[in-house]
């Protein structure tokens, strides 16, 4: 019986890193996945993301004035809705430090 094959994840760090790696390599598409443990069509699929990336400036990190109120009074938290339709439930009482590097994280999702 075969052993099932298990996918590496990637961070966006660790494609970033690879990507810039293949680019520099002067390989075809085949031999570079080959000899970094990945498949063609994953390589492809990076190469397109971060070509379309990079035709579309990536929107800024909002900040509102006077920063977010820590404990709402209303009690009902924030809703924060990211492109591609992701989207992040705020409870009250959140550290606002916590949150900016969970929303850094899901834009890099």
């Amino acid at each position: 019986m075969q052993k099932p094959s298990v996918r590496k994840r990637f961070r966006p760090a660790e494609r970033e890193k690879l990507l810039a790696a293949y680019r520099q390599s002067r390989l075809t598409q085949r031999e570079f996945a080959i000899q970094n443990g990945l498949s063609v069509s994953c390589l492809s699929v990076w190469l397109r993301g971060a070509k379309l990336a990079a035709a579309v400036p990536p929107r800024p990190f909002l900040r509102l004035p006077g920063g977010l109120p820590v404990n709402a009074a209303s009690g009902g938290g924030y809703k924060i809705e990211f492109p591609g339709g992701m989207s992040l439930g705020v409870a009250p009482g959140f550290v606002a430090e916590e949150l900016a590097q969970l929303c850094e994280i899901v834009r890099g999702l």
